[in-house]
């Protein structure tokens, strides 16, 4: 995004599963490191700001891309590994809260040939895998096809992402909320 405070919008439109088919999403990350969601409800197509309650859908929308806050956050590498015979290196990211290190609440598998992203974890305090994201497939540099497991209500989202052109666009208007039951 060019704008000043905004640094990524996002859009996404869900086929499957069938509890979200027709729902759409669009996900505003700013330059201070908080986002905004808003969601399409399934079916009616009503809009709804879900920032504060993406737990309460059936998949969590956070899971599609990774938040450019971890970057604020305390990581390290902590292991070298063979991740389905690439060579990779295990970086895990904690909280700093009150000058205390907290986690690590995730672990990122990042290749060392290509420092592309091949799995993500979210963890509990108690350091129980929440959810996986497992990076399957790249095309020039980007994600083709992204498997989201969460681990808690047994949920599988394959996110297969096509024709990916980084661009500018001319019309920006698909990355504006729109509620499409007053379409």
């Amino acid at each position: 995004s060019k704008e000043d405070s905004i640094t990524r919008k996002s859009f996404a439109e869900f086929e499957r599963p069938k509890e979200i088919e027709g729902m759409n999403a669009w996900i505003w990350d700013y330059s201070e490191g908080d986002s905004k969601v808003w969601v399409t409800r399934p079916g009616s197509g009503k809009l709804l700001d879900v920032t504060n309650k993406q737990d309460k859908l059936p998949i969590d929308i956070s899971l599609i891309q990774l938040d450019s806050s971890v970057l604020d956050q305390f990581n390290i590498v902590s292991d070298t590994v063979d991740y389905a015979g690439v060579k990779a290196y295990v970086v895990d990211f904690y909280k700093i809260k009150k000058s205390k290190k907290i986690g690590p609440l995730m672990k990122i598998w990042v290749s060392a040939s290509e420092n592309q992203i091949l799995k993500i974890e979210k963890l509990s305090k108690k350091g129980r895998v929440v959810s996986e994201t497992i990076f399957k497939e790249y095309f020039e540099g980007f994600p083709k096809v992204i498997v989201i497991n969460e681990l808690k209500s047994k949920g599988e989202l394959i996110v297969n992402i096509s024709n990916y052109k980084e661009l500018d666009f001319e019309d920006t208007s698909i990355f504006q909320p729109v509620d499409k039951k007053n379409e």
